[in-house]
């Protein structure tokens, strides 16, 4: 992965493309779906932007804008300088299917989205457990991402020292900021864990 990592998120686009590749369709198993959505990659017809709209992962043409134009439009968007960025997530997709798929029990898919501090980047990351496929998209970090406006609770939790958790929250615009909690706090009897903060984060 290029570049030392400023954030890995979750947001609403990325629980909803969980979701969507953790549910294949009635009366389809996953390896059916897998192969389904692969094959539609493939065969190129639709953008990304449609395919995501046409299973679910995105919703409504701000969405649709959102992906089509900010995030992977050419000559435009958050990196106007990276050309190919369609297609290298798309191939990217086609690696996590083919690799969720090169076992007897098809692994499900999960996708995180990775910031790095590195200029002109924009890659994806597939690896795998004995459980799960992991795609992490891999880019620099775009423009206005630092304000942390983030209205969605995602399923991730980071521990570190106090100063690192509270110069995050100092980031939130909002006017609501994250709670963090002391380590080992919360449990009866209480326990020390020094230093450490755990904050519930939150992405768009």
């Amino acid at each position: 992965m290029a570049g030392s990592v400023l954030s890995i998120s979750k947001g609403a686009m990325f629980q909803a493309m969980d979701h969507v590749l953790a549910t294949p369709p009635p009366g389809q198993t996953l390896t059916q779906w897998y192969r389904h959505l692969r094959q539609q990659l493939i065969d190129g017809q639709d953008s990304l932007s449609a395919v995501a709209a046409q299973v679910g992962a995105i919703h409504g043409n701000a969405d649709v804008a959102h992906v089509q134009d900010e995030a992977l439009g050419e000559n435009r968007g958050f990196w106007p300088t990276i050309h190919g960025k369609e297609q290298t997530l798309r191939e990217g997709f086609i690696a996590a299917y083919d690799m969720a798929l090169s076992r007897p029990t098809t692994r499900p898919i999960v996708a995180f989205w990775s910031v790095v501090a590195e200029p002109d980047v924009f890659e994806v990351l597939v690896t795998g457990s004995p459980n799960q496929v992991t795609l992490f998209w891999v880019t620099t970090e775009p423009p206005g991402w630092g304000s942390c406006v983030g209205h969605v609770e995602e399923e991730m939790h980071l521990v570190a020292p106090r100063s690192r958790v509270e110069r995050l929250r100092g980031r939130f615009t909002g006017s609501t900021k994250p709670v963090a909690r002391v380590a080992g706090a919360d449990e009866n009897p209480s326990r020390q864990a020094g230093d450490l903060r755990i904050l519930h984060l939150r992405g768009d």
